[in-house]
């Protein structure tokens, strides 16, 4: 009875292994990985003064309800987000560019 308690937690992560492995080799690196679409361009970076940053990403994929990636890294596991007005327009530029970028790689 143990040896199948060992089989089937063994065989369990082999499958979370060769699934995240198959997935990495679809999308690419690992911001594809999760993205579940591989990154075409990342077109900027927005750092708050409290130590946020906004990542934008560019997304090679065909559904048009998926177009861009967002990467949102907290350093000190904050849960809260305040901007400046210049970081919020940045990160808007960043966004615009994005989405423009996205429309041109679709044609």
């Amino acid at each position: 009875m143990e040896n199948e308690s060992k089989l089937i937690a063994l065989a369990l992560v082999a499958f979370v292994l060769i699934y995240f492995a198959y997935r990495l080799l679809r999308h690419g690196v690992r911001k594809g990985l999760f993205f579940s679409s591989p990154v075409l361009k990342t077109v900027g970076e927005v750092r708050t003064s409290n130590g946020v940053k906004f990542r934008v990403h560019v997304l090679d994929t065909e559904n048009p309800k998926v177009a861009i990636g967002f990467d949102l890294i907290l350093t000190g596991g904050r849960s809260y987000l305040q901007l400046s007005t210049e970081e919020s327009e940045e990160l808007a530029l960043l966004l615009k560019t994005a989405s423009a970028e996205k429309r041109l790689n679709a044609r």
